[in-house]
């Protein structure tokens, strides 16, 4: 992850883009958490959407099953890209939930020191309210929102709730100078 996010950061360098408000999804936090945290000075801050992997079910075996019922709560279009994806993806995916898997974003975000909005579908299997309320209390200026009847792709399947409720936190002027 630490990697990705430092890609990340030289690519928002080569687009002039000195700091960014960054919203991610699944793993996605992970590469969001590394990016806050080897180079902070890019990040305004963090809107964490389903953040993986919850430290209980950090093994393929305890994470397929939530995963795959978690389906249940999602578009059946998503669904569809899902095993599409993931069947072009081949070797590919094991590496990735390897690297999924292995990555505490925990650590990472101990380090973190902008403000993060944690949020979850209220159906969310993968990531629990215990977990998401775990990693706001690394975060001094952490806040949690839950979107009710959502699940854990809330950004794909319940947008039109999603955006409204991440806005006002997205406007809040940052402290930190340019």
């Amino acid at each position: 992850m630490q990697g990705v996010a430092c890609f990340l950061a030289d690519w928002m360098g080569a687009m002039r883009i000195e700091r960014a408000s960054i919203v991610a999804n699944s793993m996605g936090c992970q590469v969001a958490a590394e990016l806050a945290r080897v180079a902070s000075v890019r990040v305004d801050r963090l809107v964490l959407i389903g953040p993986t992997v919850d430290s209980r079910y950090r093994s393929l075996w305890r994470l397929v099953p939530r995963f795959s019922y978690g389906g249940i709560y999602q578009p059946r279009s998503l669904t569809r890209l899902v095993v599409k994806d993931y069947s072009r993806m081949r070797i590919r995916l094991f590496w990735e939930l390897r690297a999924m898997l292995a990555h505490r974003i925990d650590e990472a975000l101990a380090a973190v020191d902008v403000p993060v909005l944690f949020v979850r579908g209220e159906h969310d299997t993968i990531v629990s309210q215990h977990w998401l309320e775990e990693l706001a209390s690394l975060i001094r200026e952490a806040r949690v929102l839950v979107v009710p009847g959502a699940g854990h792709a809330v950004n794909y399947g319940s947008a039109e709730r999603l955006v409204p409720s991440i806005l006002p936190f997205l406007r809040e002027a940052s402290r930190k100078t340019a």
